[in-house]
């Protein structure tokens, strides 16, 4: 049975600006410490405010979906305050054997699911693209529903025990194996989802990506690890198109009810857009796959179906020849813009040398593994038709 997925990945990265320039911007670097702190703080109050204010919310399996007017910018950092209030970082580990970054998130919180109130709202607002939001809403609303419906097996103590047994096998056993059958030499990232309360009821326990993943954003370990333990974490896929994603999640939900689970009904798109720490911009392709973890079916929410606990959601991202070198290029004449500029600010040398380290990994990972890359790119191109796919494993 197979699948297709999509998703937008993007990240930014504030450079130090030119030491020539800072009485010019000094002003508007306190201007933009004020806008950034007045987001934080509305962000804050979002989470405690009265519920029938909100115009950002999540839903269950953590879907985020906005209605507040915000651009882009605001909106993404908006995001990002609100999803590591609800999913703090718990830990972060680097698994130095599997090369792979895993980071468990708080479980505490749960988005909402009932959302007659935001449907008012939104059928109340003069924009036809807010009357969608309304439609999509209701039926999502409905689907959840069902599933609550079938799930309530699931909260006998022996069933929840054994369940619990079962997934808690599949996170710290099999996840790192499935992890460890990936390609040594591609750029991956990873989500496990748990549902084992309640189908309807979904939220993301665990995230992370691969080292190679992190020199292809253009930073390291160390770096990374250090970004995520001061902002948390967050979907890079969600810099744009938020409520897309959350369109799509709703279909997927949909096909699952209406063919009585069957994973091989699911079809999506399979391209990401990127930006990296540097502002590159790339247009990988990507090969996913969904791992779902099964309970026992004596323990079904429907007859003959074994119970879903949860699933691991792979990508593998595939670059062609013309992606790398235009990341190769990039990075290199960034690299000597840096060298030049340390002779004539010495403070930025350390921010120099950190570029300056992360872009070399990268251009020898590349140098490396070129040929594993390529050949990657090709076999999966020779093998695409207009439909793309998604590994679907059972386990």
């Amino acid at each position: 049975m197979e699948i297709e997925e999509k998703k937008t990945r993007l990240v930014i990265l504030k450079q130090a600006p030119n030491q020539k320039e800072q009485p010019i911007k000094k002003n508007e670097k306190q201007l933009s410490k004020l806008k950034i702190n007045k987001i934080q703080q509305r962000a804050a109050k979002i989470i405690y405010k009265p519920i029938n204010s909100q115009k950002e919310i999540f839903l269950s399996y953590d879907v985020y979906l906005e209605y507040n007017g915000l651009d882009n910018d605001q909106g993404f950092q908006v995001y990002k305050q609100l999803f590591k209030q609800l999913r703090p970082v718990v830990s972060i580990n680097h698994l130095k054997q599997l090369k792979f970054i895993q980071i468990s998130l708080d479980q505490t919180l749960r988005g909402i699911q009932d959302f007659n109130f935001v449907i008012y709202q939104l059928n109340s607002l003069q924009d036809q693209v807010y009357h969608e939001m309304a439609n999509q809403l209701q039926v999502f609303q409905k689907n959840l529903q069902f599933l609550n419906q079938i799930s309530q097996k699931r909260k006998l103590p022996e069933v929840q025990r054994r369940n619990q047994e079962i997934f808690n096998k599949f996170m710290n056993e099999d996840v790192k194996n499935l992890l460890e059958e990936q390609d040594l030499y591609g750029f991956y990232t990873y989500n496990l989802m748990q549902c084992i309360d309640n189908l309807s009821d979904a939220s993301s326990i665990q995230s992370g990506c691969n080292e190679n993943f992190i020199k292809l954003l253009g930073s390291n370990v160390e770096n990374y690890i250090n970004l995520i333990m001061r902002q948390g974490f967050f979907e890079v896929t969600n810099y744009t198109k938020r409520n897309e994603s959350a369109y799509e999640f709703f279909n997927i939900v949909q096909a699952l009810v209406e063919s009585n689970f069957e994973t091989s009904s699911i079809m999506v798109p399979d391209h990401v857009d990127l930006i990296t720490f540097d502002g590159l911009k790339i247009s990988p392709k990507i090969t996913p796959q969904v791992h779902i973890c099964y309970g026992q079916e004596i323990d079904g929410d429907i007859p003959g179906i074994r119970p879903i606990l949860g699933y691991l959601y792979i990508e593998k991202y595939l670059l062609d020849q013309n992606q790398v070198q235009y990341i190769l290029e990039k990075r290199q004449n960034k690299r000597k813009q840096l060298f030049d500029q340390v002779y004539e600010q010495p403070e930025q040398s350390f921010q120099h040398f950190q570029y300056n380290c992360s872009a070399q990994h990268f251009i020898e990972f590349h140098q490396n593994n070129y040929n594993q890359q390529i050949q990657s790119f090709a076999d999966y191109s020779s093998d695409s038709n207009s439909n793309k796919t998604c590994k679907v494993r059972l386990l």
